[in-house]
C-alpha cells in the first residue's frame, strides 16, 4: 500500500506568536517526521504568512508555501493540491 500524501492548510504559522501558531508549528514538525518515516509527501500551505517569515527549525522550506494573504491563490492552490492528497488537515 502506498503511503498517503498529506496537505496541511493553516492561516498563520510564523507571522504571529500566539497559541494557535505554536500548535501549527508543532503539527508541521510532527507531520514532517511522519512523512519522513513513511515516505509520504507533505505539503504545508499558510494563507497569511509572508515568504520572509518562513525560515524555521520545524520542517524543511521546500514543504512550505505562504500566500501573503492572497485568498484566491491560496484557494486555487489548495484545491489543486487537495486532489493529489489523501489526507487533508485544516
Amino acid at each position: 500500500m502506498r503511503p498517503p500524501n498529506i496537505l496541511f492548510l493553516t492561516l498563520k504559522i510564523f507571522s504571529a506568536t500566539g497559541g494557535i501558531e505554536k500548535v501549527c508549528r508543532i503539527v508541521g514538525k510532527v507531520l514532517n517526521e511522519i512523512a519522513i518515516n513513511h515516505s509520504s509527501k507533505l505539503v504545508i500551505f499558510s494563507m497569511h504568512d509572508t515568504e520572509e517569515k518562513c525560515e524555521n527549525g520545524y520542517f524543511p522550506q521546500n514543504l512550505y508555501k505562504s500566500f501573503s494573504g492572497n485568498k484566491l491563490s491560496f484557494g486555487i492552490q489548495s484545491l489543486i493540491e487537495g486532489f493529489k492528497s489523501e489526507v487533508l488537515i485544516l
